[in-house]
């Protein structure tokens, strides 16, 4: 390969001649991709082999989308930047400017605290992530963070106010300019619909524009059997572990990258990480050559041809920090960030007993967390084996759920049924545990761990991880 990139360069310096755009895009190709692994769907038939091989990290995919498009013409063209609405939070609207990269979250109210929040929490998470992903083996994107816009900011209002699509949207309001996450492309929303989708309404999901916003939220804390809804959205899908399993994704990588990211939050960022996101979605592929990739090219190669947006890499992007708050380094701080944990939305393994299907599952993300927390604590906070608390505040909440699901079982059937209770008899995902008892819940589950603390994993009779918590 060195050899005939050599021969490339010298061939072309012997030549005098600039590459023509075909050769450029071919010669440059090579060395960008190198970590990135194309997918060919002329060879895919059904909708579940196409979601499972690109949903895979690092694969690319060549999309023709009426989005791609319209984002390559709206670059080329100022006029063209308008707002359009891709999303709703908690505390803003979310809107894309076409044709940049970049959304804008817009506040409801002005001066909203959550949105400030929202964005110094970001720049220190995007520091500490890339920072902390760089070295490791995992792959897991932050969005880049540009500015707060303020309400009272004129110069900017009156440059942007009539881009956006309504006289109201017009008033000014406190906004924060990040990098937009891309949503999947065409095949892959197709291949949803039809595998997930009531028949009698994949029409009515097809034509409607709202659903070209396709992020995928990446449930490995949850798996239940997929059950038809009454109305049907691709924004924010969410693929739990059954799912996960049917689609043969990676989710033992997926729960190791989720732990470092935690870790990492909890411990460099010291944030309790409450109600973040961890979300599959797109980037248009861009060239990352340093200084040895670009000598081994022939003088003047074009390379921006390979920083197109109808070329799209699927990447795990973790987002939303306006209810992220500090947490202490003692065991109130555990407290905290247990709550937290299980208060989010179930995207983490969730502590299931040893003999559970899931067992495994839960011990990726249980080792990885604590080595990536040995990597950034304090020498303080590993002496005083707050990780490790944390972990077992975890396991100690966990039982207590299991074991108030079987006693409700109990007291309604009037015996244990099985190995465990019955289907959806957990307290409901993410219910609030009681201030002032998860610090001792911490501290007791380490001397009464167990079965639930350590084991070999091995395939059991209990039910789900719903059914248990």
């Amino acid at each position: 390969m060195a050899n005939r990139c050599q021969e490339q360069k010298v061939n072309a310096t012997k030549a005098l001649s600039t590459p023509c755009l075909v050769e450029a895009a071919a010669i440059a190709k090579k060395y960008f991709w190198k970590n990135l692994v194309e997918v060919d769907l002329s060879e895919v038939t059904d909708p579940k082999t196409t979601l499972g091989r690109w949903l895979s990290i690092n694969s690319v995919i060549s999309t023709d989308s009426s989005l791609a498009i319209a984002q390559e013409n709206a670059a080329l063209s100022h006029e063209l930047h308008e707002f359009r609405s891709i999303g709703k939070g908690l505390c803003a609207e979310v809107f894309e400017k076409v044709g940049t990269g970049h959304v804008f979250k817009r506040a409801y109210t002005p001066h909203d605290g959550q949105l400030w929040n929202d964005y110094i929490c970001h720049l220190r998470i995007y520091r500490h992530i890339t920072y902390a992903i760089a070295e490791s083996p995992f792959s897991l994107f932050v969005p880049e963070v540009y500015c707060y816009v303020g309400k009272d900011d004129e110069s900017w209002w009156s440059e942007n106010r009539a881009k956006w699509p309504s006289a109201r949207l017009m008033e000014p309001m406190d906004l924060l300019e990040t990098q937009r996450i891309l949503p999947l492309p065409t095949v892959v929303r197709k291949s949803i619909v039809e595998l997930f989708c009531p028949p009698h309404l994949r029409s009515q999901v097809s034509l409607d524009d709202q659903n070209r916003d396709c992020l995928i939220r990446l449930y490995l804390g949850r798996r239940r059997a997929y059950i038809p809804k009454a109305s049907f959205s691709l924004r924010n899908f969410e693929a739990d572990l059954s799912i996960v399993d049917d689609l043969r994704l990676e989710k033992a990588d997926h729960a190791r990258t989720m732990a470092v990211a935690l870790a990492v939050l909890h411990w460099t960022s010291k944030l309790d990480a409450s109600d973040v996101e961890f979300v599959l979605g797109s980037a248009p592929t861009k060239m990352s050559l340093d200084d040895r990739d670009a000598s081994s090219l022939p003088p003047n190669t074009n390379t921006r041809l390979l920083q197109s947006s109808k070329k799209r890499a699927v990447h795990l992007w973790l987002l939303d920090f306006n209810r992220c708050g500090p947490i202490t380094m003692d065991m109130s701080g555990v407290a905290t960030a247990v709550d937290a944990f299980w208060m989010n939305d179930p995207y983490y393994p969730r502590p299931v007993p040893q003999d559970h299907p899931d067992a495994l599952l839960w011990y990726a993300f249980r080792d990885q967390y604590l080595a990536q927390s040995a990597l950034c604590a304090s020498d303080e906070t590993k002496r005083d084996r707050l990780p490790q608390k944390f972990i077992d505040g975890l396991v100690a909440e966990a039982r207590k759920r299991y074991e108030e699901a079987r006693k409700r079982d109990q007291e309604s059937s009037g015996s244990p049924r099985g190995g465990g209770p019955p289907r959806g008899g957990g307290p409901p995902r993410g219910g609030n545990p009681s201030h002032g008892k998860s610090s001792s819940s911490a501290s007791r589950g380490g001397r009464r761990a167990g079965k639930w603390g350590r084991g070999s994993g091995s395939q059991g009779g209990l039910g789900s991880i719903d059914e248990l918590l």
